[in-house]
């Protein structure tokens, strides 16, 4: 009955540390809220675009450019990656299709560009899709996120 009682507190006060160490965390009911609801505004914005011609059999580049807004700032130690996917593509990044380390640049404290290499085999309209691991920071937070990315691409 005593370990019982121990156990029940030590569990109490568990919980009651975690919540307060993690303000986010919410002992309430799960929201059934419609997907219509307005979300908080990302602390970036993200853009992609092809450099220049592209022309099946030859190396083409793309560009992702992350764009910290307001009070944020690029994270300069956070080490940013994205992993493509397309058909028919050949990927040139420092491991493949993933591209990390000297693929990403940092362009002052509020933009970094990742660039993209490939060889797309074929002409036609193609989508290089992927996952991007990225962060912003503000003096106060940091905000690390994966996000899903499309590259539009238009091989001639």
């Amino acid at each position: 009955m005593m370990k019982e009682a121990i156990k029940t507190a030590f569990g109490t006060a568990l919980a009651l540390a975690v919540s307060a160490a993690c303000p986010t965390l919410s002992h309430a009911e799960p929201s059934h809220q419609a997907a219509t609801d307005v979300q908080e505004p990302q602390p970036f914005d993200v853009k992609t675009e092809v450099v220049g011609d592209c022309h099946a059999g030859v190396e083409c580049v793309a560009k992702i450019t992350v764009s910290a807004k307001g009070e944020f700032h690029v994270n300069e130690s956070y080490p940013f990656k994205f992993t493509a996917a397309a058909d028919k593509v050949e990927f040139h990044g420092s491991g493949g299709n993933v591209f990390a380390g000297a693929d990403f640049e940092r362009q002052g404290k509020t933009v970094g560009v990742m660039t993209v290499k490939f060889k797309p085999a074929e002409k036609g309209a193609k989508t290089i899709t992927g996952k991007f691991k990225i962060c912003v920071c503000s003096d106060k937070i940091c905000s690390p996120q994966v996000i899903d990315v499309s590259i539009a691409v238009n091989a001639k």
